[in-house]
């Protein structure tokens, strides 16, 4: 695993939340599934295995689907009060919400964004 278990390490180690007060983002242990794995090596079945892998899968797209509708619902919780955002597409949405709250909320959004999505490519693409 060499050089990737150090920049998922690294990840881990300088995890912030991705939505204001929530919890930490959650990255897949996968040096631990790997010590799972070496450990069982002889005993591991297929299905196993899958069952691993598909209570990670459910555990890290939990935390983005829950962590996505944060940082979304606040653009659209302020947009829902403007008689211009009937409707509206969410990339309308989100330039309603930047032109009436300005650049510091517009920063704050994409840098959420920017932290949900350098999390779910750490944990899948794999």
């Amino acid at each position: 695993m060499g050089k990737f278990s150090l920049h998922t390490q690294y990840a881990i180690d300088n995890a912030v939340p991705t939505c204001a007060g929530q919890r930490l983002p959650y990255i897949v242990p996968y040096s631990d599934q790997v010590k799972i794995l070496e450990n069982s090596r002889n005993r591991l079945t297929k299905e196993d295995f899958v069952d691993l892998w598909k209570k990670e899968l459910f555990k890290a797209s939990e935390w983005f689907d829950c962590d996505f509708r944060c940082v979304w619902s606040t653009v659209l919780s302020f947009v829902a009060s403007e008689k211009d955002a009937s409707g509206a597409h969410p990339s309308g949405a989100l330039e309603l919400y930047i032109s009436r709250r300005g650049c510091e909320a517009a920063g704050t959004f994409f840098k959420q964004l920017s932290g949900l999505h350098t999390i779910a490519k750490l944990n899948f693409d794999i």
